[in-house]
C-alpha cells in the first residue's frame, strides 16, 4: 500500500509547481494515476487518487478524463465503506464531477453510463425509498450511454446490472440481463478505447457477473 501511495504523491509534483502542463506531462500524469486507481486497494489509496485527479483536471480545464476517473474513485471508495451516509457522500462527490464532465464532453457514453452507476448506486442505501425514485432515472442514464454509443461495453455492463436489480425486486428471471451482458461481453473482446487515456475496464467484473446467467 505504502508503495502506491508514495507514488501518487510524486505523480502531481509538477502540476502543483507548473503554471501549464505539456501534451506529454499530462498523458504521463494520466496513465500514472490511473495504473494506480486500478491498484488501489484501501480508501487511503483512492482518496490520494481522486486528490491526483482533481490536480490535474483544476490544470486541464478542457479535459473530461480528469473528471471520469475523479469520479470513478469516489465510486470505488464506496465499496469500502459501511456507514450510509459516508457512501452518499462520496457518491455525491463523484455525481459533481460527472456532471462537470458532461459540460466538458456533451453526449460522451462513458459519463453517461457513470452518471447512471451512480444513481444505481444510490439505491441499495434505502431500496424503499430510493428504488422508486431512482431506478427510472438510473435506466434512462444506461440506456442514453448505450443509444450514444452502442458498441460502449461499460454502457451495456452497467445497464444489465441494473436489469438484475430489477428482476430481483419484481421477482423475475434475469433472461434481459444475461442478454445484455452476453453483448457487452462480446464488445469487450472486440472493444479498442479511441485513446491510452479512454476507459478500457470492465471485462473481469462483466465476466464475474456472468456467472449467475450460466
Amino acid at each position: 500500500m505504502k508503495t502506491v501511495f508514495h507514488a501518487l504523491l510524486i505523480v502531481p509534483a509538477f502540476i502543483l509547481l507548473t503554471a501549464a502542463i505539456s501534451p506529454n506531462q499530462y498523458e504521463a500524469a494520466m496513465q500514472a494515476a490511473i495504473e494506480h486507481l486500478f491498484k488501489s486497494q484501501s480508501q487511503e489509496e483512492l482518496q490520494a487518487v481522486a486528490n491526483t485527479f482533481e490536480r490535474i483536471g483544476q490544470k486541464e480545464t478542457d479535459k473530461w478524463h480528469p473528471l471520469y476517473y475523479g469520479a470513478l474513485s469516489h465510486i470505488m471508495m464506496t465499496f469500502q465503506i459501511e456507514d450510509n451516509a459516508a457512501k452518499d457522500q462520496q457518491l455525491d462527490l463523484a455525481k459533481d464531477l460527472v456532471e462537470a464532465g458532461h459540460k466538458r464532453s456533451p453526449n460522451n457514453s462513458e459519463l453517461a453510463a457513470l452518471e447512471g452507476f451512480i444513481l444505481m448506486l444510490r439505491i441499495p442505501i434505502d431500496p424503499a425509498t430510493r428504488g422508486p425514485q431512482y431506478s427510472g432515472m438510473s435506466m434512462g442514464a444506461l440506456q442514453k450511454a448505450v443509444a450514444l454509443n452502442d458498441q460502449n461495453p461499460r454502457a451495456h455492463m452497467m445497464l444489465a446490472d441494473m436489469q438484475f436489480g430489477m428482476a430481483r425486486f419484481f421477482g423475475s428471471d434475469n433472461s434481459e440481463g444475461c442478454a445484455t451482458l452476453k453483448k457487452a461481453l462480446e464488445l469487450f473482446d472486440s472493444f479498442e478505447p479511441a485513446s491510452s487515456l479512454d476507459p478500457n475496464w470492465g471485462k473481469e467484473w462483466a465476466e464475474q457477473n456472468y456467472k449467475q446467467c450460466q
